[in-house]
């Protein structure tokens, strides 16, 4: 799978790496706030909404990430044009 964004090849090797760090660092943030060592003003949104919403505080602190991520590209796309 070959995805062409503005003429850079990114393969689903990479892709696979970029979703494996991005469960990574997810662990890294739910692992630091179970022992209470607290979290970053990033991570404040996920661990709020944990409270609300009947989902983890892995997985929304990865859906946040994907969603900075997807927002970051709207707007790189539409300041490049």
């Amino acid at each position: 799978m070959k995805i062409n964004i503005k003429k850079i090849k990114i393969g689903g090797k990479r892709i696979a790496i970029y979703v494996v760090g991005m469960v990574a660092v997810s662990v890294g943030i739910v692992l630091g706030t179970k022992c209470e060592l607290g979290i970053s003003p990033v991570s404040n949104w996920p661990f709020v909404m944990e409270k609300v919403v009947p989902l983890s505080f892995g997985v929304l602190t990865m859906l946040f990430h994907f969603v900075n991520i997807f927002l970051q590209y709207i707007l790189e796309k539409k300041l490049s044009m």
